[in-house]
């Protein structure tokens, strides 16, 4: 908290770097991601993305970049870690950017989460683990008024024309 040494005569150690553009980065732009849903309301929200690590992201093959996310609850806990993914248009080379319509399903609970936006290298790597940035938004999720969870049933596969069945459903409000 006093001095550097090299304000006092000391000569500096001086080393060149060469710093390289990381393989796998993602600049995110706008989106109409909203602030509030119901529970397992799903929506289509436009995000756009640029490419700007050094890897092409490849539409198709092997290995497909996809934009998708993950759910944190207000504790900080992963909800929901594998989200709907959305497929790019095409490949999208270093600097190319593009605005995805992708969907996005609300976790099931009502209470405050954080959306975290990623782009996921099918079967290779999340974007994210690679050090590149999250899109995250706090969207606030309630309980719809009305919903259904549908269970077991016996519904027969097939019947014949004016065939009447008595069939067993089981549902949660």
């Amino acid at each position: 908290g006093v001095t550097w040494f090299s304000f006092n005569g000391t000569t500096t150690l001086d080393i060149p770097v060469t710093v390289t553009a990381p393989v796998y980065n993602v600049q995110w732009g706008s989106h109409n991601t909203p602030a509030s849903l119901t529970g397992r309301q799903q929506v289509n929200v436009s995000v756009t993305v640029t490419n700007t690590g050094t890897l092409t992201w490849p539409s198709g093959g092997a290995n497909p970049v996809y934009l998708s996310y993950h759910w944190y609850n207000a504790s900080g806990s992963v909800s929901v870690w594998d989200g709907l993914r959305t497929s790019l248009p095409g490949n999208l080379a270093t600097g190319e950017s593009a605005t995805l319509t992708a969907g996005l399903k609300a976790p099931t609970a009502a209470g405050n989460y954080t959306l975290k936006w990623d782009i996921v290298r099918e079967g290779t790597t999340w974007f994210s683990f690679q050090g590149a940035p999250t899109l995250d938004v706090p969207i606030s999720v309630s309980t719809a008024t009305y919903d259904v969870q549908w269970g077991a049933d016996n519904t027969p596969s097939t019947l014949t024309a004016n065939q009447q069945a008595n069939v067993s459903i089981t549902i949660t409000n």
